[in-house]
């Protein structure tokens, strides 16, 4: 096993997870931070399962995406994220508290694919940017097959969302966010 992984995750391969005290209090905390800062809204929650596992597949334009698409979500969401995040000090130790497991960029990472479709048999969600990394240029880019995958293995359906206004606050390179609507 990755030495990334951490409880929660391995909690989540065996179960359906609910949120953890750490879990709702960040989205308590930064709800009112991303209104306030970014106005913004989140629209079509309601289609995202009370039950049962589903893959959450959005766009990747900002390092807001994670907090901005799971701040008003009711249900953990495990995040696929590179594995040289989990490899920081403060930052590694924060998202692992918020369900984030690591990917190996540029390689088949058969080790994050397994715990994706894992999660996803026993009831989690699994936020995932198929595009498996954030736009230069704010465009969509081509996406990568690893969701199509672990959709097909799992058997789960798939909710799509779209990010609007990340790119704008926040894009690749800039070293802090801009004041931006953002749903």
């Amino acid at each position: 096993m990755d030495n990334y992984e951490n409880s929660l995750v391995e909690q989540g391969r065996r179960e359906r997870v609910e949120r953890s005290t750490f879990y709702k209090l960040s989205q308590v905390v930064s709800r009112p931070f991303l209104r306030l800062l970014f106005r913004h809204e989140s629209h079509g929650l309601e289609n995202i399962p009370d039950e049962n596992g589903a893959v959450v597949a959005t766009n990747h334009a900002s390092n807001l995406d994670p907090p901005l698409v799971g701040a008003d979500v009711d249900r953990p969401l495990f995040t696929m994220a590179k594995q040289s995040l989990h490899e920081t000090p403060v930052l590694g130790t924060l998202i692992r508290g918020l369900y984030s497991f690591p990917v190996r960029r540029g390689v088949l990472d058969t080790t994050a694919l397994r715990t994706a479709v894992t999660l996803l048999e026993h009831d989690n969600l699994v936020l995932m940017f198929p595009e498996g990394t954030r736009t230069t240029d704010g465009q969509l880019q081509e996406p990568r097959p690893g969701v199509g995958k672990i959709v097909a293995e799992a058997e789960v359906p798939v909710v799509p969302g779209y990010v609007k206004g990340s790119y704008d606050a926040w894009p690749k390179g800039q070293p802090v966010p801009k004041p931006r609507s953002t749903s």
